[in-house]
C-alpha cells in the first residue's frame, strides 16, 4: 500500500486493502509477524505501531475470499453449490506449472534458452545408470553358509523368493566378508516377500556382536525371471532401505545386496548389487 501517512489507522488499512486488492478482510487482524504472535489494534496508527516505509504486516486471508468481484481479473471457478471463488494458487499451478507446484514457464522467466530448459527439466529426471565408483570392491561368503542357503531352495525347485541377511565384516578395503547367513521368519510367493515378527533378533544380534560381527548386508532369492528382469521395485526399496539403517543416512556404505537364482540352463547365479545414494534419497 502506498501514500500511507503515520495518522493513518489499521482500520483504514483495511478499508484501501479491500478496494484496491479487491479482497474481503472482515474480521480479520493484522499482525508484525506470519505466526500471528503480535496483533495490530484497529484503533492503532502506523506511527504508533513503529511502521516506517518498507514495513511489512501480515493478515490471514480466507483464499476463497480473494478476487471474487466482478471487476476481478484473477481466475474464478464455479462451485457445485453455484457460488464463484478464486482458484487456489496450487490448482493453478499444477494445472499450467511447469511441474505440480512450480510457476508455468513464463512467469519464471519470460525468455529460455535450450541449455536453460534442459538444465531446468534435468532437476526432475532420474536416470537409473551403473555408479563411476562402488562404495563395496568385492565380496566374498563363506562357502557352506551359501551351499545351505542355496540347497534349502533346491527344496522347493526355486519357485519361491527367500531372503537372508549376512553377516561379517566390513574391511578396511571397503571388500565385505560374510560368515554367515540367518533367515529371519519370513512370508514368500513366487514375486514377493514379507517379514514377519522375528523373537530371535536380539539373540542374533547379540551372538554376533560376541563373534565380532555385524550386518553386512542381505540376500534373496528368486524364481527364473524373463531376460532383462534382474530386481524387482520391491527388492531395490529393500535394498535401499537397508543400506540407509546401515549408513545412518545417505552416506557411503559398503552394505552389499547379493542375489541367488537359477537361469534357463538351471544354472546357479550369485550376484552382488549396491543402490545408489541418489537411489536412497528417493526412499
Amino acid at each position: 500500500v502506498s501514500n500511507v501517512a503515520g495518522t493513518d489507522t489499521f482500520s483504514a488499512l483495511r478499508d484501501r486493502l479491500e478496494k484496491e486488492h479487491k479482497v474481503d478482510l472482515t474480521g480479520i487482524p493484522f499482525t508484525a509477524d506470519p505466526s500471528g504472535a503480535t496483533v495490530y489494534s484497529d484503533r492503532t496508527t502506523t506511527r504508533d505501531a513503529g511502521l516506517t516505509n518498507g514495513h511489512m504486516i501480515y493478515a490471514m486471508i480466507d483464499e476463497s475470499k480473494v478476487g471474487v468481484l466482478a471487476e476481478s481479473t484473477g481466475l474464478k471457478k464455479i462451485q457445485k453449490d453455484g457460488s464463484i471463488v478464486a482458484q487456489d494458487v496450487s490448482s493453478v499451478f499444477n494445472s499450467a506449472g511447469f511441474r505440480p507446484g512450480m510457476m508455468p514457464l513464463k512467469s519464471m522467466k519470460m525468455q529460455w534458452t535450450l541449455n536453460e530448459f534442459v538444465a531446468l527439466d534435468e532437476q526432475f529426471q532420474y536416470k537409473v545408470k551403473s555408479p563411476d565408483n562402488g562404495m563395496c570392491k568385492l565380496v566374498s561368503v563363506d562357502s557352506s553358509s551359501i551351499e545351505d542357503f542355496q540347497n534349502y531352495m533346491r527344496n522347493f525347485d526355486f519357485q519361491v523368493m527367500r531372503i537372508g541377511y549376512l553377516y561379517g565384516k566390513f574391511n578396511d578395503d571397503t571388500s565385505v566378508k560374510v560368515e554367515f547367513i540367518y533367515e529371519p521368519p519370513q512370508e514368500t510367493t513366487d514375486s514377493s516377500f514379507s517379514l514377519l515378527e522375528d523373537s530371535k533378533e536380539d539373540n542374533v544380534e547379540s551372538i554376533a556382536s560376541m563373534l565380532g560381527l555385524v550386518k553386512v548386508g542381505w540376500i534373496f532369492c528368486h524364481p527364473t525371471r524373463e531376460k532383462g528382469f534382474h530386481i524387482s521395485g520391491q527388492e531395490v526399496m529393500f535394498a535401499a532401505e537397508q543400506q540407509l539403517e546401515a549408513a545412518g543416512g545417505v552416506e557411503d556404505t559398503p552394505f552389499v545386496s547379493m542375489k541367488l537364482t537359477m537361469d534357463e540352463s538351471h544354472q546357479i547365479i550369485v550376484e552382488a548389487y549396491q543402490v545408489s545414494k541418489q537411489c536412497m534419497e528417493m526412499v
